[in-house]
């Protein structure tokens, strides 16, 4: 493959995009029977009187009236918010997932790769936060690592501030994974940062570790050039 491009793994995105719509289909399914949305219960049955003569299979049916008229059990956070707690945190990850699923189509369905050298600079494509272009001489560093060795992004930090035992699933979960992080710097002098992963390459950690390489050696000829130029 040729180190000077990286391109999406279309079965990778496939596989999130199935994922992320399993994701969003049992949300909303939650969010139906949740107590917000749900309808009420009707309202109890009378009680029978000391005259009426029930038998065994009416009072197992007055019993099944009288629990199906009981209002939802809430615990923790619902019990306080009316059960909103719950419906927020269930919509919040149909959003996401929504979103994550949208990239991952567009991931899917694009041809361009996902970065590649063009005209002596580093050309990422569209769907990451970054410039058109950026010259080598605007990069500081390139990293490739284990995912766990890497600084962590914004999802990261979010998804290891949930609970201890998410981040440690994460950080099991990232031994597994290799990322290339390249640092950069805009022409304001702002500091940014490209990554992505080797389940996002098409050619895995192999690809990944082929473009790193391809990459440094262009740093290291911009940063040669510059520095004849300077004298």
């Amino acid at each position: 493959m040729n180190p000077s491009t990286l391109y999406f793994s279309k079965r990778w995105s496939f596989t999130r995009v199935v994922l992320m719509a399993l994701v969003c289909s049992a949300a909303l399914w939650l969010l139906r029977e949740n107590t917000v949305f749900a309808a009420p219960p009707p309202p109890p049955p009378a009680p029978p009187s000391p005259s009426d003569i029930m038998t065994g299979e009416d009072h197992l049916a007055y019993l099944e009236a009288l629990r199906a008229s009981q209002p939802p059990r809430q615990d923790g956070m619902d019990r306080l918010t009316g059960g909103w707690f719950s419906a927020i945190v269930l919509i919040f990850c149909i959003l996401v997932a929504l979103w994550e699923g949208g990239m991952d189509l567009r991931r899917m369905l694009t041809r361009a790769p996902a970065m590649h050298v063009q005209n002596g600079a580093l050309t990422p494509h569209s769907i990451f936060s970054a410039p058109a272009s950026i010259a080598f001489s605007q990069v500081r560093e390139i990293t490739l690592d284990r995912a766990d060795r890497i600084r962590p992004g914004f999802w990261d930090n979010m998804i290891g501030a949930y609970s201890w035992s998410t981040r440690l699933g994460f950080k099991a979960g990232a031994r597994m994974r290799h990322v290339l992080l390249i640092d950069y710097l805009t022409e304001d002098g702002d500091s940014h940062s490209l990554r992505i992963s080797d389940s996002y390459v098409e050619g895995g950690v192999e690809q990944l570790s082929r473009f790193a390489a391809y990459l440094r050696a262009m740093q290291s000829a911009a940063q040669q050039g510059s520095g004849r130029a300077s004298a």
